[in-house]
């Protein structure tokens, strides 16, 4: 938004949360969810511009994706997803390509830095480090 502008509503055919401004201004991640299916329906990552045109799926896993962070340059996207089952830290490309899993948590703990459950990642001012949430 521009200095002075209250806000507005995106004109796009879903239910959306969660979003976050990337490092240029232009786009927009964050979660959706086709809005007759809120309640149990795929919740995944899309971006689209600041003035609503060019949305885009990011993601298409059956689980969970949500919590998307930009990198401080805009080459990657931080999220959290239940793909493996579990709450994790994930990684991708800005464009949605090169999934990466970065934690490897654990019902029951065991696993540094994981426990049983790991998101809501932020990125360092540099992008070299993510902190998260362990639970």
């Amino acid at each position: 938004l521009a200095t002075g502008e209250g806000p507005r509503r995106l004109p796009i055919p879903l239910t959306a949360f969660d979003p976050s401004p990337a490092p240029s201004g232009r786009d927009i991640v964050f979660t959706g969810v086709p809005s007759d299916q809120v309640f149990g329906g795929n919740y995944d990552l899309y971006v689209v511009a600041r003035d609503g045109s060019n949305l885009r799926r990011l993601t298409s896993d059956d689980a969970v994706d949500y919590e998307a962070a930009w990198s401080p340059d805009g080459s990657r996207i931080a999220f959290t997803s239940f793909r493996n089952g579990m709450r994790n830290v994930w990684v991708m490309n800005a464009d949605g390509s090169n999934p990466q899993r970065l934690t490897d948590a654990n019902v029951g703990g065991g696993n540094p830095g994981s426990g049983g459950s790991a998101g809501d990642a932020a990125w360092s001012p540099d992008g070299s480090k993510l902190v998260y949430v362990v639970g």
